[in-house]
């Protein structure tokens, strides 16, 4: 269903949600870092220059209408995908665009809390402060909403490229930073040491350039990456909570429940996500109430749980 389709009710009704989703989901985020700047936090500047060229970018790719001559989504050129039905305006789907603000929302609300810490001293695991981990996730979750409106304004092979990178940079780094962590306690050690900094910096770094390149040589490893990556981190964090189990050390034991939170919200936004997708029993083209839109808020708030569950290991 295109946007010939759409109704003067219905285009009204989508111009009012992506209203509202901007005023609150931009608007908080626009206070923290706001208030982030009034309380003296210059690390603040990094999540609002950051945010800012991401939607920037955003604003001249449909300024030049997506670049017309680069080639459509192979599954969304002939037919709407993840239901909501295509507009004929710049942005193609605006309830699906406007909901990524979820993951800047919890970036900036991420970033607040760290550079909290680090003005009041509180110190502790590797995600507590304004470590180079802390920094690093805040850049890679405030990523994954711009990446993710890239596609869903555009519909262009390049934007689905960019909406799959991020998830699949955020997945890298919460499987390295399990896997780092394990290292770090089988060695006796912390991953605050300068050593251990750079050794996941590094694996990070080319790690991530591998899978950027296989991301855009491959849509089928783009679609495997984030079930197969996504498991295998799953397995590696049991591991990680049922050795801080078996320790005795309070320091030492992590917040589980912030992990379980996670996939309680990841497991229920992708029920969501599948029963309204294109086809589901739950589509509605035409609604201003878009499951993948849901997908979108709830995943926003998994980025943060995970962040909490990071910060007490």
């Amino acid at each position: 269903m295109n946007g010939s389709m759409l109704t003067s009710a219905d285009k009204r009704a989508r111009l009012a949600v992506s209203l509202i989703l901007i005023i609150v989901l931009g608007g908080a985020a626009s206070v923290i870092a706001a208030v982030g700047v009034a309380n003296g936090y210059p690390e603040m500047w990094l999540g609002i220059v950051w945010s800012g060229i991401l939607l920037g970018v955003f604003g001249i790719m449909a300024a030049v209408r997506w670049i017309p001559s680069s080639p459509a989504d192979g599954e969304c050129a002939s037919a709407p995908c993840y239901c909501e039905a295509y507009s004929s305006g710049i942005v193609k789907q605006p309830i699906n665009v406007w909901s990524t603000l979820a993951w800047i929302l919890s970036g900036m609300a991420i970033l607040y809390i760290v550079c909290d810490e680090r003005a009041r001293g509180i110190s502790g695991g590797p995600m507590t402060g304004t470590t180079m981990y802390a920094l690093l996730y805040v850049v890679i979750v405030i990523f994954m909403g711009p990446g993710s409106a890239y596609f869903h304004g555009s519909m262009k092979n390049w934007g689905g490229y960019l909406d799959s990178l991020s998830i699949h940079l955020w997945i890298l780094f919460s499987f390295l930073f399990t896997l780092f962590t394990l290292f770090t306690m089988a060695a006796g050690a912390t991953m605050l040491d300068q050593g251990w900094q750079v050794a996941f910096l590094i694996t990070f770094l080319l790690v991530g350039i591998g899978v950027a390149l296989i991301d855009w040589r491959s849509t089928g490893f783009r679609e495997n990456f984030s079930i197969i990556g996504g498991a295998i981190w799953g397995v590696f964090e049991l591991v990680v909570l049922i050795v801080l189990a078996s320790t005795n050390a309070p320091v030492q034991r992590a917040e589980w429940w912030w992990f379980v939170a996670a996939l309680v919200a990841l497991g229920l936004a992708i029920l969501i996500w599948k029963l309204s997708d294109t086809g589901g029993p739950w589509c509605a083209p035409r609604s201003w109430l878009q499951g993948h839109a849901i997908w979108h808020l709830l995943t926003g708030a998994v980025t943060f749980f995970v962040f909490l569950f990071f910060r007490s290991v």
